[in-house]
């Protein structure tokens, strides 16, 4: 066969194709006018060059969201931001080049899984969002519903600090000596990325708060007070066979991000048992032979933000009857499933709180004693 035969159409094939070639010119001019009406080739243009990418939205405490895009419209104004309950906080910002091209890093220091968003205000503002999480940088055992609130059974009824405000606490470790501080600071630190919570140390203190008389008298500018006491200074170490006690002291009216009336925390105490820190607790948050101070100061302050116990549930450190040996042998000072999850429902993830004036009533004390 020569090549002229394998090039040659039938006369019935050539006329078809050219019949289909201009059937389609015909949908194609009268297509084209509508579609154009209900999406101008500007916007079409427009969008197609504005886009966001996505660089790490997994990460762990101390990590950064991250992304890089290109957006219409030249120089521009992004914001990083993550969602709290009805509204979004800023965790970075930038601004796009001349090209509409920008880069964004926020840190997001606060366990769980949230919803992020890249934003460039405007009269049409550019907006695309994605989920990101906050993993533990250790794997956490126990059960997430293993965890309980120091007051009521919902948010809404417990009490809390507003998480939108920077935390102030003060150290009293007369009776023990500096090596406590840092170990507290630690445990703080645990609690701020659990809770998304930001507590700020700002000083030493002499004040005890289990003692604390009725009246207030925390140091100004101060929302929490951790302090050592000897079972001499709080015999109730010893009728209550506790090592410790935590929780809030006094409440502020308040209104939370549904504008539902709640009470927050304006002032907490964290009392430890010196004679347990002499006697008792391994200095550390990691250890073989005994419960660790590390698993007693996060059981407290777990109180006072708003935790309660969960006596069920021995691998939390919420527990309340004792601390958890790990299968390979070890005491160890971390915040597990139920605690994680409880301590994320106190915190950030709720939204702000704003406090409001009640008659005469501006500031009550909590009624209860603080928990063990």
């Amino acid at each position: 066969m020569t090549p002229h035969h394998h090039l040659r159409r039938p006369a019935r094939s050539l006329a078809l194709a050219t019949t289909l070639a201009v059937i389609a010119t015909l949908l194609s001019t009268l297509a084209g006018p509508t579609a154009l009406a209900a999406n101008p080739a500007g916007e079409r243009d427009a969008e197609r060059r504005s886009f966001v990418a996505w660089d790490s939205t997994v990460i762990n405490p101390g990590g950064r969201i991250r992304a890089h895009g290109k957006l219409p419209g030249g120089k521009r104004k992004v914001a990083l931001q993550v969602k709290v309950e009805r509204s979004w906080q800023t965790i970075d910002t930038t601004r796009t080049n001349r090209k509409g091209k920008f880069r964004v890093a926020g840190r997001l220091d606060w366990y769980g899984k949230h919803r992020v968003r890249v934003l460039a205000p405007a009269r049409r503002p550019f907006v695309r969002s994605t989920k990101a999480r906050v993993l533990p940088p250790y794997a956490p055992v126990g059960n997430r519903k293993d965890f309980a609130f120091i007051h009521g059974t919902s948010v809404r009824k417990n009490y809390r600090f507003n998480p939108c405000q920077k935390i102030t606490y003060r150290i009293n470790s007369e009776d023990v000596g500096p090596e406590a501080r840092p170990l507290i600071k630690a445990g703080m630190t645990q609690l701020s990325w659990a809770t998304g919570l930001k507590f700020k140390y700002v000083g030493k203190s002499r004040l005890i708060p289990y003692t604390m008389a009725k009246r207030r008298h925390y140091p100004r500018g101060t929302d929490l007070v951790i302090a050592f006491a000897t079972h001499a200074e709080v015999p109730d170490f010893d009728k209550r066979a506790a090592a410790g006690f935590g929780g809030p002291r006094w409440l502020h009216p308040a209104r939370n991000s549904k504008g539902q009336r709640v009470w927050m925390t304006t002032e907490a105490g964290v009392t430890l048992s010196t004679d347990y820190w002499h006697n008792g607790f391994a200095h550390g948050y990691f250890d073989n032979t005994r419960a660790t101070i590390g698993e007693l100061i996060l059981h407290e302050i777990g109180h006072a933000v708003g935790l309660g116990h969960v006596p069920a549930a021995p691998q939390e450190i919420m527990n309340g009857r004792g601390y958890y040996r790990y299968p390979d042998g070890y005491y160890k000072g971390l915040y597990n499933l139920g605690d994680l999850n409880g301590l994320s429902k106190v915190g950030l993830k709720q939204g702000c709180l704003r406090p409001v004036r009640a008659g005469r009533v501006t500031e009550v004390e909590v009624a209860e004693p603080p928990l063990s």
